[in-house]
């Protein structure tokens, strides 16, 4: 039997989220229009959670982060998260040491869905 380390496998998924990053980097920066209509809000009226996303995440890309937060925080948030994240494995991928914040299982239940609602709730008030 091999012994092996098990944080320490290769994280290609990491070279994906990096991939993605950049091709959405110069999307933006391209000026190509992308992002699809709301489904939600031309059948209902009313904006959804991620309504305002594309736009933050295109303002994000050039680094305007009031604008982003303004279109839509949650977005912008997850987009901050996740690089915090990617940056976090990376380090654990060379071999830093990796600190993380423990959360107890009822506040890891509740937070998503009370930021979700908030959100959602600031989108419909703002008219984004």
């Amino acid at each position: 039997m091999i012994p092996t380390e098990p944080n320490r496998h290769p994280r290609y998924w990491l070279w994906f989220y990096c991939l993605i990053v950049l091709v959405a980097v110069v999307l933006v920066r391209s000026g190509i229009p992308f992002g699809p209509p709301c489904i939600f809000r031309s059948v209902t009226g009313w904006p959804c959670c991620f309504c305002g996303g594309t736009r933050a995440l295109r303002a994000l890309a050039v680094f305007d982060l009031g604008t982003a937060l303004s279109f839509n925080p949650l977005t912008t948030c997850l987009a901050l998260g996740t690089g915090v994240i990617l940056l976090s494995e990376l380090c654990r991928w060379v071999g830093w040491r990796q600190a993380w914040l423990q959360l107890p299982m009822r506040l890891k239940f509740f937070l998503p869905w009370v930021v979700f609602f908030a959100n959602w709730f600031y989108v419909i008030q703002h008219g984004v």
